[in-house]
């Protein structure tokens, strides 16, 4: 009886332990997407920064070549 008791615990720690380590890979994907998610978010808004920024610059560029053509 007592043989047939150990049995199953260690079946049911190994399943316990298989579920853990399942939900922990899932949880770590999901870190990654979100990270991967909020990096790109980041790079998009960095890149949308820098296109007025680089118009403008463009500008300042081409106002000295107008002056000087007139």
């Amino acid at each position: 009886m007592i043989g047939l008791f150990l049995f199953f615990r260690s079946i049911i720690l190994k399943i316990a332990l298989a579920l853990l380590v399942i939900l922990s890979l899932i949880g770590l994907s999901y870190l990654v997407y979100i990270s991967y998610k909020m990096l790109r978010r980041v790079q998009k808004q960095e890149a949308q920064e820098k296109l007025p920024s680089q118009s403008v610059q463009k500008d300042h560029l081409r106002s000295p070549q107008n002056k000087q053509t007139k």
